[in-house]
Formats: structure tokens, sequence, C-alpha cells
């Protein structure tokens, strides 16, 4: 059996949470065989100030790769957080740190992972708003 279920909040004027489940099968390039796979998720988002909004996340997998007695199974953890700072109506700047922690046996994937493994990641950079259509009439 799969499907998903989605439960989200808000919280105040400019906050928001989130927390979800996803159960999946699917046909992953990475993997030899087919994967079942839970997932929980949890999320957070809001304003800091009028400039200033915050997003954080947590998710936690565990999947089994084949069917019957051939089945492995893999955990994985992410926890991420970030910010975004307005530096005008149409250009802003943002940081993500986020972290890994899976463990996934040797063997069961098509990548050369190490079995269990930990990752660091930051991110910075500008983002650029530029819409595509506006319904707005140029002035005659």
């Amino acid at each position: 059996m799969v499907g998903a279920a989605s439960l989200s909040h808000g919280i105040g004027r400019t906050w928001s949470s989130n927390l979800s489940y996803n159960r999946g099968l699917n046909f992953s390039p990475a993997f030899f065989d087919a994967v079942l796979s839970d997932n929980i998720g949890a999320t957070l988002t809001g304003q800091l100030s009028r400039r200033i909004s915050s997003n954080s996340g947590l998710s936690w997998t565990h999947g089994q790769v084949g069917f019957g007695d051939n089945r492995t199974s893999y955990t994985a953890a992410v926890a991420s957080t970030g910010l975004q700072f307005a530096i005008n109506h149409r250009v802003g700047a943002f940081i993500q740190y986020s972290f890994t922690d899976s463990e996934t046996p040797v063997g069961i994937t098509t990548l050369a992972l190490a079995g269990t493994f930990h990752h660091h990641t930051a991110v910075a950079g500008l983002s650029l708003f530029a819409p595509l259509y506006t319904s707005e009439r140029t002035r005659r």
C-alpha cells in the first residue's frame, strides 16, 4: 500500500508549519531494484521581519530495496535551515545549511557510495524575481 498525508498549520500571520508522511514504491536508477520507502518530514517557515524570512526542515526516510528474502534496508535523515534577505522588491540574498546522515548498505546502489556517510552543505546566493507575465495595461 502506498499513499501520502500532510498536515499544515498557520501560526500567526506570517508563520506556518507542515508535517507530512509519504509511503511510496519507486524505481530509481540509483538502486538495482524497486524501492519501498517511508518518509516523515516537518517544516517551519516564517517572517522574522519585513525583509528577513526563515525556513527549517527535518526529514527521515527508511526504505527497502528489493522484495522477498533479498530485500535490504537503508535509512537517511536530513536537517536544514536557511534565511532569505530582501534587498529590494526584485533582488534577494539567501543562505542555507543542511546536514545529511545516511546508512546505505554497500552493493544495493548503482552509485559509488560509502555505507554510512555524514554530509554538511552550505550555500549562499542571490535570487532575482522577474515576472514572466503581467496583466497591467500599457499607458497610451
